[in-house]
């Protein structure tokens, strides 16, 4: 879910970089940024319950 929404961040900060509107672009980086943090966190998660311990 998290990387879906950095993807879709992404596509607008590049529309919006490519209209010439730096600072929405900027704030959609941002906002990829967050998600793929969350995403990252999420994996991470995900892995620790998913393993079995040695």
């Amino acid at each position: 879910m998290h990387f879906e929404a950095a993807a879709k961040s992404h596509l607008e900060a590049t529309m919006y970089h490519e209209a010439g509107n730096h600072e929405k672009a900027a704030k959609c980086t941002v906002e990829v940024h967050g998600h793929s943090c969350l995403g990252n966190e999420a994996q991470k998660e995900d892995v620790k319950h998913h393993t079995s311990k040695v």
